[in-house]
């Protein structure tokens, strides 16, 4: 039985080895699946890129429960992987708007019009404001021109509000983005405005997959073609113990 579970040395994330009869084993926090079925019962290697910073989750794996501490800066936008990541300042008002997906239809014998509501309401939609010194806010454009969902990550544990009611990990599609530079004279900064539709944890799922621990580029440009096995690599890149 071999269950490992530590966190990635580069991006601190919590990261996960199965094998041998443990190799298809099923491992969540709370509720929520980390790593989709696997049937095919080989060794397994994933991230949890959705852990809240600076917080101790508790995992179970199967009768085993590992508790990790997702390592990191406290306010980000990081890439579905979080090998990409901006640090930002996060400002404004975290303006949100809902759809409640409520139809009203005027009828001839009553006043009052028939409301018929989907079966879920929509995802919401909101503007997010922050400031990133200028080597991040090139590391946030590079994020964006990827054209892909992102993650913008708020730690509770650094928010000076206790009762903060920001998610500490929101899954976000960018539909809109403005920056401008700041009047800051000894430090380029930029002021960015993300206009954006929320993507639901649940289905957000979908959209990761498995995040791998060590990617075929990050060994394609640090192993100079020296011959490794897969545990080798975990152990070398990402720190596994």
């Amino acid at each position: 039985m071999t269950i490992k579970a530590w966190i990635h040395k580069e991006t601190g994330l919590p990261c996960f080895y199965l094998d041998g009869p443990d190799a298809t084993a099923a491992v969540y926090d709370g509720e929520r699946l980390i790593n989709p079925a696997d049937t095919a019962n080989q060794a397994s290697a994933f991230c949890d890129p959705l852990a809240p910073p600076g917080v101790a989750t508790t995992y179970t794996v199967g009768t085993r429960r590992f508790t990790l501490t997702r390592r990191g800066e406290g306010y980000a936008i990081t890439s579905l992987d979080s090998r990409q990541r901006a640090v930002v300042s996060y400002i404004g008002d975290d303006a949100r708007e809902y759809d409640t997906r409520a139809t009203a239809t005027d009828i001839n014998a009553r006043r009052t019009p028939v409301i018929r509501w989907a079966g879920v309401s929509a995802a919401y939609t909101g503007r997010l404001e922050l400031l990133a010194y200028a080597e991040e806010s090139a590391r946030l454009e590079r994020i964006l021109e990827a054209r892909q969902p992102v993650i913008a990550v708020h730690s509770h544990d650094s928010c000076d509000l206790a009762d903060c009611d920001i998610p500490a990990v929101r899954v976000l599609v960018i539909t809109h983005a403005t920056s401008q530079r700041t009047g800051r004279r000894d430090r380029v900064r930029r002021q960015w405005t993300l206009d954006y539709k929320q993507v639901d944890m649940d289905e957000a799922a979908g959209l990761l997959g498995n995040i791998p621990v060590v990617t075929w580029g990050a060994w394609d440009a640090r192993s100079k073609w020296r011959a490794r096995s897969y545990v080798e690599l975990l152990r070398e890149f990402a720190g596994m113990p």
